[in-house]
């Protein structure tokens, strides 16, 4: 018979053994469509027509993804894309930094009230409010702007609060923020700073990791969209993204297109991956 200390290894072992099975599996399923896109790639012409032929190219080339670079570059999607991206998130970082900074340090009467109104508009589906944004925008001009058709609209709608997931990323500011003493700040005003200093010299720089987390989901989140580009139109105004385009099949090689669109995303995940998996832990312990 086996004794207790036995078993316990034997059961140990066991769960390792689940556990590589599941990583293995869980990569198997992240890995294969990424795998099958760069494949399909660099298949030449005979490639891809030859039966024979699926995993491993006989002629790779990568003509194709240099003509499908030079198709975005010359319409410019690639490059609205990334500023678009870019700066959205800069400005969501800065807005939902100073709205979780207003609701941990700056109480007000009606705060926690206001504060959990906004989190639960997170349960308010976009597609429910598709209308009434397609009215408001359309017959609304900001500084003499129209916003339909525009790149500003996805920005004035970060500005004021009602970016991607703008809830989530005030909450995860209030969360760091709420862990630095009060005691830091009381001692920065006695020292004749103001408001917005002590929040720009003491509280920004010890909320490296919300800044880091905000602005890589930003970043990803408004760079796949179609939703919100599709609903403002900008198209309609020059102003096309790799979203709007491959969902509308106007590239010869949507696989190759998707793969260029994957390429700066994974440069961002494998430069900053430590730093946002570890921000999403102390987020959690908060």
């Amino acid at each position: 018979m086996f004794n207790k200390k036995t078993l316990d290894k034997l059961l140990i072992t066991i769960l390792k053994v689940l556990k590589s099975f599941m990583i293995f599996g869980l990569l198997f399923v992240i890995l294969l469509p990424f795998l099958e896109i760069f494949v399909n790639s660099i298949k030449s012409y005979s490639d891809k027509i030859s039966p024979n032929i699926y995993w491993i190219p006989e002629n790779p080339t990568l003509n194709n993804i240099i003509s499908t670079y030079r198709q975005l570059t010359a319409e410019n999607a690639f490059y609205n894309s990334l500023l678009l991206s870019t700066l959205t998130a800069i400005i969501q970082v800065l807005i939902c930094a100073l709205s979780g900074y207003a609701f941990s340090k700056l109480k007000f009467k009606g705060s926690n009230i206001l504060f959990w109104i906004i989190i639960l508009s997170i349960f308010i589906p976009m597609q429910s409010l598709h209308t009434a944004r397609t009215l408001f925008f359309s017959n609304t001009y900001f500084f003499s702007h129209k916003l339909i058709g525009s790149k500003y609209s996805i920005f004035i709608m970060t500005f004021f609060g009602m970016g991607y997931l703008s809830p989530i990323f005030i909450y995860l500011f209030r969360q760091y923020f709420k862990s630095i003493s009060n005691e830091i700040l009381e001692q920065s005003q006695i020292d004749g700073a103001s408001i917005f200093q002590s929040f720009y010299k003491i509280m920004l720089p010890n909320a490296k990791g919300a800044i880091i987390t905000t602005a890589i989901i930003t970043f990803v989140w408004t760079y796949n969209d179609h939703y919100l580009p599709s609903l403002y139109q900008f198209s309609s105004n020059n102003f096309i993204v790799l979203s709007i385009k491959l969902s509308g099949g106007r590239y010869r090689n949507p696989q190759t297109t998707a793969l260029l669109m994957i390429i700066p995303l994974l440069i961002i995940y494998i430069a900053l991956q430590k730093y946002l998996i570890d921000n999403i832990k102390k987020t959690i312990i908060c």
